[in-house]
């Protein structure tokens, strides 16, 4: 994408700039997932983990406290922004090392992986200089959580989509997966 973006003239096909990025990085994997991959994932995965958790605690708790707010479109609202708000900011704080090893890792030559790097920034930088950027991320996933989780509990109350239905859901998906074959063979009959 910022290839595409940056590049002057005309556009480059997507398959050539793929051959690029596999030729200039040195091997199809860095290439076309880069050195931070698994920098990436990590952040993602603890950033996601953090977000939901915390906003179901949050909202629970607001919602304990401001039982009224239950029965009122707008304060429910209100709850919604207040408890994406606080989830997004213990996200981005949660993740924030993560998320600065990933950025030593895209920019910095020399990859020791995700936490060979992050080792690396501890050791040479200290310890606060894994949360390089915090402040700013916090703030930028308060306020984009806190409009996002906002829209989707109101798109879902305007839904009648209730919890136990997205449990429900959830749970199919799980019997599902449980059940699947062990190998994509087994699934035609054959041995695996």
């Amino acid at each position: 994408k910022v290839r595409a973006q940056t590049r002057p003239g005309a556009p480059i096909p997507l398959l050539q700039t793929f051959r690029d990025l596999i030729r200039e990085r040195g091997g199809w994997y860095e290439g076309l997932f880069g050195r931070s991959l698994g920098a990436l994932v990590a952040k993602d995965v603890v950033f996601a983990a953090f977000k939901f958790a915390v906003f179901d605690a949050c909202r629970d708790s607001l919602l304990t406290s401001f039982p009224g707010a239950r029965g009122d479109g707008l304060s429910a609202f209100g709850v919604s922004l207040a408890a994406g708000a606080i989830a997004g900011a213990c996200g981005a704080l949660a993740s924030q090392p993560l998320d600065t090893t990933f950025a030593r890792i895209e920019t910095v030559p020399g990859d020791d992986g995700v936490f060979g790097t992050a080792r690396t920034i501890f050791q040479e930088d200290g310890p606060a200089a894994l949360y390089a950027g915090a402040r700013t991320r916090a703030i930028f996933a308060a306020a984009l959580l806190a409009i996002e989780f906002a829209i989707f509990e109101a798109l879902r109350d305007q839904f009648n989509v209730s919890r136990d239905d997205f449990a429900f859901a959830l749970d199919a998906l799980a019997t599902a997966v449980a059940a699947a074959p062990a190998s994509p063979t087994s699934a035609l009959g054959g041995g695996g």
